[in-house]
C-alpha cells in the first residue's frame, strides 16, 4: 500500500511556488491520506519545526518521493 502510494505521489511531483508546507497541505500536494503521510515521515521524511509547528519542505518531499 505504502509502495503504491509512492507510486503515485512520484507522478503527482511538479513545481508549485510555496516551498513550505503544512502536513495537511503536503499530503494534498502527494495526493495520499495522512496515515500514508505519516509512513512517509516514519520511513525518513524530513520535518522541521517552528515555534510548536511542523513544516515539510516542498523540495526535501519531491526527493524522499524520487528516492524510492
Amino acid at each position: 500500500m505504502v509502495n503504491d502510494s509512492l507510486e503515485q505521489a512520484k507522478k503527482g511531483t511538479g513545481i508549485n511556488s510555496k516551498e513550505w508546507l503544512k502536513k495537511y497541505e503536503a499530503c494534498n500536494y502527494l495526493g495520499v491520506a495522512n496515515n500514508t503521510f505519516d509512513q512517509f515521515i516514519k520511513r525518513g521524511l524530513p520535518s522541521h519545526t517552528i515555534n510548536n509547528k511542523t513544516f515539510y519542505n516542498r523540495k526535501e518531499i519531491d526527493d524522499f518521493i524520487l528516492k524510492f
